[in-house]
């Protein structure tokens, strides 16, 4: 189609557990796309061959794309990495650091644990809602306070630098900027 028009298809469950499919144009040029008819009825459809139930795009030409996804996968990276650092912290550095490092360096893993699920919930949020910035800037916020903060701490409890302390307080402070965010999101957000 020319213009930029293309027709999008989704597939949602309602009140009643049918899934009906919905058709509506995704375009730049609306005019163009109302003048080339998608080639499958418009009309919900249940069990339409090469249709797939869920609360997904069904047709390549979809526009709608979760925006903010990239911080489901940013997340998921943290919540890996969160695990393996508790898991290297509780067999291979509690012998060899001393308690206060050996904490320190388990206080990033906490706070990286936790930053992992809210980047999780930016970006599932993402897909449910319009993009927002607020909500863009709370997820960035979060990796930003998940490198500074228990980064810093990572590397200042494996090489005892302890000007990297001074590091630490700027990705707390990019933490408490995420939660501000999403929760100003949350409370402009309309039902």
């Amino acid at each position: 189609m020319r213009g930029g028009a293309s027709w999008c298809c989704r597939s949602s469950t309602n009140s009643a557990g049918s899934t009906p499919i919905e058709c509506r144009i995704e375009a730049t040029d609306h005019a163009d796309a109302a003048a080339h008819p998608p080639p499958w009825p418009t009309h919900p459809l249940r069990g339409a061959p090469g249709f797939h139930a869920g609360d997904r795009p069904l047709s390549r030409g979809c526009a709608h794309v979760n925006p903010l996804r990239h911080f489901i996968a940013i997340g998921a990276i943290n919540g890996f990495l969160a695990v393996a650092f508790g898991a290297f912290a509780a067999h291979a550095l509690k012998d060899l650091l001393s308690s206060g490092l050996l904490e320190a360096f388990r206080t990033g893993v906490h706070y990286q644990a936790i930053h992992a699920l809210a980047l999780l919930v930016v970006g599932l949020l993402g897909d449910r809602s319009t993009t927002s910035k607020l909500l863009r800037w709370s997820g960035w916020a979060f990796a930003t306070g998940i490198l500074l903060f228990s980064g810093s701490l990572y590397i200042l409890a494996l090489t005892d630098i302890r000007w990297l302390g001074a590091i630490t307080p700027f990705g707390g402070t990019a933490f408490l900027l995420g939660w501000a965010l999403l929760a100003w999101f949350a409370m402009r957000r309309r039902p």
